[in-house]
Formats: structure tokens, sequence, C-alpha cells
């Protein structure tokens, strides 16, 4: 009798579970009913039309609208536009997104891209241990350099000086090359002191090297002028294109929560508005003084984008989850705006050209996250009898 009882569970909980996201198939289906890729809107939002089409060949229209979009970007010189995203690569387009090229498709999961030098066919791509070039809009890739200790978290030519080439790895050394091809250290911050107890952040992107490199946010055309976030949440300035850093006091300005990312205010290298998992912070003194700024959302939730229009500065763009709220007068009042996706928008960005054109990329999809955590929670309790339905399926 006991053993009919359990079959008959078994059967119920089977039966119960064929409509639930546990296996690829319906993730699938999840990523088409939830859309991503890369989005715009010329009127705050009214309309977002996507703007993630490549070709349309003779059987089907090819497009990136899976993409799970890293960043948006423009080219200094000519405002093409790129894309890199975690699983298809990087793509480009001289049409402000109208159609897209493919540029990059030796590894899909790419965030470090840089333009070239006054020529808008060349750019470079980190990806794990290595930097390529192409001189050809990708058509060929050569390795410029290979790295034996670490992985590159962040790259950049110098848009001015056609030889000056920086990259970043996660074990915190910067290096750089002036000819294009022979590079040196010219700074380590895991040789620099741990940030004391008291003041260090929770967050650390690579738990094997807390005092590596998390990002790097460089001012405009050149490389003289750039900041630096750690993994232990510090933040650092160089003037002078990386032979010495200053480190951003934060906490007299009473900054709470961990540092995530900044966002220049246009045309001041020393005004940014610094966003952490607790609000964002104003300065326009390179941090000697930070003002928070009222948000509309909870501080406690991450924000994951923000833009500044380079029209006016007042004019404030943040998304947190798959919501984006606007302000027109500095942020002393916020409205919401519609938009176009129900997963993680990842990136804002406002075309330098034209403020009233904004572009969206989309990350994670929030459904899925959610099925994912119930999944985990499932097969934590029942995954004795359900081996098989509880199978990885990343």
């Amino acid at each position: 009798m006991k053993k009919i009882i359990f079959l008959f569970l078994v059967f119920s909980f089977s039966i119960f579970l064929s409509g639930c996201t546990l296996d690829q198939t319906t993730k699938i289906t999840e990523v088409k009913q939830y859309p991503s890729g890369i989005f715009k809107t010329i009127n705050n939002g009214q309309i977002w039309d996507s703007k993630s089409f490549v070709e349309k060949t003779e059987n089907r229209i090819v497009s990136i609208s899976d993409s799970l979009v890293y960043n948006i970007d423009f080219s200094p010189v000519n405002n093409d536009m790129v894309v890199s995203t975690r699983n298809n690569g990087v793509y480009y387009s001289k049409t402000k997104g109208e159609n897209w090229k493919p540029l990059f498709n030796i590894g899909k999961n790419v965030k470090a891209f840089s333009f070239g030098y006054n020529n808008d066919e060349t750019f470079y791509v980190g990806y794990n241990n290595k930097l390529y070039r192409t001189d050809n809009y990708g058509a060929d890739w050569k390795v410029i350099y290979e790295d034996p200790d670490s992985t590159i978290v962040n790259i950049r030519a110098d848009y001015t000086r056609s030889s000056n080439i920086y990259i970043f790895f996660a074990d915190g050394r910067v290096l750089k090359t002036e000819d294009g091809s022979s590079f040196k250290v010219i700074y380590n911050f895991s040789n620099r002191p741990a940030a004391p107890e008291k003041v260090k952040h929770d967050y650390t992107v690579d738990k094997a090297n807390p005092l590596g490199i998390r990002d790097v946010y460089f001012y405009e055309k050149g490389t003289n002028n750039f900041y630096v976030i750690t993994n232990d949440g510090g933040l650092y300035f160089t003037g002078n294109g990386g032979t010495d850093f200053i480190e951003i006091d934060l906490t007299k300005s009473k900054i709470a929560g961990n540092v995530s990312f900044l966002t220049f205010y246009p045309g001041a290298v020393d005004s940014f508005i610094l966003v952490t998992d607790n609000g964002i912070y104003k300065t326009f003194n390179r941090g000697e003084d930070f003002e928070a700024i009222d948000i509309l959302t909870n501080k406690n939730k991450n924000i994951t984008a923000l833009a500044i229009s380079p029209r006016n500065a007042n004019v404030i763009y943040y998304a947190l989850g798959d919501l984006i709220y606007r302000t027109s007068n500095g942020g002393q009042t916020w409205n919401t705006m519609p938009s176009p996706v129900t997963r993680n928008i990842s990136t804002l960005k406002i075309d330098p050209e034209n403020s009233n054109a904004i572009y969206l990329g989309s990350d994670v999809n929030l459904r899925m996250v959610e099925d994912a955590s119930n999944k985990s929670l499932f097969c934590d309790l029942f995954g004795i009898l359900f081996s098989q339905l509880c199978k990885t399926t990343n």
C-alpha cells in the first residue's frame, strides 16, 4: 500500500511540473515571449522600436533579438554604433541600429571593446586573456597580445594617438603600449594595501582577486583621464595616463552602499554621477564632495543603467530591473517611462547627435531568473525523486 501511495505522489508531481519552466525548451519559449536585444525611442518611451535586424535571407530573417547586451557605444570618429553581448559576440551598425553586421564572433561572451584611432575600420576586442585587432571591420583578426596569467577586464585605444593602447586585467595590472605592440605594466592595483575593514565594501566580482580591477571609465577621446573601480569597492583617478592614481575617499561624503558604476556629465572630466547599490550621488569636483540625488525607487535596489543627456545635464534616465525613470530637473522630480522589455535593462545610451534618441539594451530575463530560483528550491527539496527533471540545463 505504501509503495502505491509513493508512486501516486511521484506521478502527481510529474503532472504538476509538466507546465513549469524547468528545461531548456521552455527557456527558449520564455526568451521569445519576453524580447531582448536592442530598442530605440525618440519620444521618451511612448514608442519603442526593436533595432536588432541583421539581414533577410531567402528562408528567414536574421537578427540579434536574442542578445544579452553588455554595452552599446558610439564611435568618436563617426558615431557608428557597436554592441557587445554575452552570447552573440560583437556587432556594429553604420545606420544607427537599423541593421547590424557581425564584427567579432571568435568568442560569444565579450565585454572588453574599443574603437580604433581615427579609423572607422579599426577595432580592438579583449577576449579571455587575448587582445585582438582588426583593420577591416572584422574580416580578419590578429592577436596582438596574449597574457599568461589573467583575464582582460577592459581595454582602450587612444582616439588621439594611434599607438597608445591600454589593457586592464582582473588581477589588477594595467598594461600599456606606445608603439602598438610592446606592452609593459605601468601600474598594479594588487600591490596597494587592502581597504580598511571598516570601509571595505562587500561587493566583489572576482573573489580570487579582491584587489583587482572591476571596471574602467575613460573621459571622452583621450586616455590621460580615467577612473578605475576595484573589486573591494575603491574608486581611483589618474590624470596622467596611469602613471599614478589618486584614491577618491568615498567615506568623506558618507557614500552608502557598494560602488556599481559611474556616468560622466557632458563636457567635464571632474563631474559625474556615481551609482551604488544604495542610491546615486553627483560630484562636480572629482569626488572631493558628493551629493545624493533623490530617486523615485527604493535605494536598496540595484540600478542597472544610467544616462545623462549630452544637451542638458538636468535630463537623466536610470533603469532598475525592467523599469525606466526620467527627470528633467536634475532629480527633483521623476517620471516612469514605458519599457519595451520584461528583462533586466543592462544599458541606456543617448545618441550624441540626437539627444531625443535613446537606445536600450537588455540582459537576463527577469521571469527566467524567478523560474530558476523556483526550480532551485524545488530541486533542493525533491532532487532525489526527480533527478532527471533537475539535471543542469545551463
